[in-house]
């Protein structure tokens, strides 16, 4: 990671601006994050990049995501992962699961398993992760603290292949949060 992002990073005091650091890379403004390594977003998460920081703006911190996709060469769900307070996390649970997708929370530290990618062969790819996976050097011991005491949250739209319905349910504000 080059000296002047890494230096952001160590900068950090907080979830609260890990999250908007995570905001900030993910619309361009950061050239590098510590839980990704090799520089900007992918190509692919260029659809739901500003949802995506609007959504660590609002309290989660995305750990990883994809857009909905079909193709002829693949299709996957939209798809995403973060951590947030326990409050949080079951508001987007119930937005989630209101506008018929799949959503599911789960206590700090523990391992999660959710994503799907369907094929045209048929299978299905799974990815796992624990709560450490953004863990590197660059974050105070504190403030990783703070992030790994998190609720998981992890949502899917599995019925179709939309690239960004998914992530406008979950930056969508209340009237009364707006």
């Amino acid at each position: 990671m080059k000296r002047e992002n890494r230096e952001q990073w160590k900068a950090a005091q907080n979830l609260s601006d890990v999250r908007e650091l995570t905001a900030r890379w993910l619309t361009g403004e950061l050239e590098e994050h510590p839980g990704y390594p090799g520089g900007p977003p992918d190509q692919e998460t260029a659809p739901i990049a500003d949802r995506l920081a609007e959504i660590n703006r609002q309290g989660l911190l995305t750990t990883q995501s994809q857009p909905g996709h079909e193709g002829d060469d693949y299709a996957q769900s939209a798809w995403v992962q973060g951590l947030g307070a326990e409050e949080h996390v079951r508001e987007l649970q119930r937005r989630v699961q209101d506008a018929n997708m799949q959503a599911r929370i789960a206590p700090p530290a523990t391992e999660h398993r959710f994503h799907r990618t369907r094929f045209d062969d048929g299978t299905k790819g799974w990815s796992a992760g624990t709560v450490g996976d953004m863990a590197g050097p660059t974050i105070s011991n504190g403030v990783l603290n703070e992030v790994m005491g998190q609720w998981q949250f992890e949502a899917q739209d599995p019925a179709s292949c939309q690239e960004t319905y998914l992530f406008d349910v979950m930056a969508q504000r209340d009237e009364d949060e707006a």
